[in-house]
């Protein structure tokens, strides 16, 4: 399990990346870039023009779990903690980093194609409580 994070601040003009809560990269961007209300959101592919200009060959081929995307700059402090936490966080306890534009729990009610299928993942189910005992 690896945990990865891209946090992007129009203010600061910077682009950090993590890799198991700790930056590995920094990068300047420019002055005018923003993300609209028609923008996309693309994961697992490159595309080479708005909305489009996919490529089967470049296809993520692998597995996501707890995907979400935030609508505020998430702090270093916050993506160490996040990792921190482990995989096995309820989605719910993610709100506490801001409002999530994109939720893991919606992602996985879309329609999906015959390629992408949900896994179990051992050690995350949420143990039965045991039957309080009788006084």
């Amino acid at each position: 399990w690896y945990h990865y994070c891209m946090s992007w601040s129009q203010e600061e003009k910077k682009m950090r990346v993590y890799n198991n809560g700790q930056m590995v990269g920094e990068q300047d961007t420019a002055a005018d870039r923003s993300i609209g209300a028609k923008g996309y959101v693309l994961i697992g592919n490159d595309q080479n023009s708005y909305g489009g200009g996919l490529q089967y060959q470049y296809n993520f081929g692998g597995e996501l779990y707890n995907l979400n995307v935030y609508g505020k700059r998430l702090s270093g402090d916050d993506v160490k903690k996040m990792y921190t936490e482990g995989m096995c966080v309820k989605s719910s306890d993610a709100e506490k980093y801001g409002w999530r534009r994109i939720k893991w729990e919606d992602i996985l009610m879309k329609e999906r194609s015959e390629k992408v299928r949900p896994i179990e993942l051992s050690g995350c189910k949420e143990e039965p409580k045991p039957e309080p005992k009788p006084e």
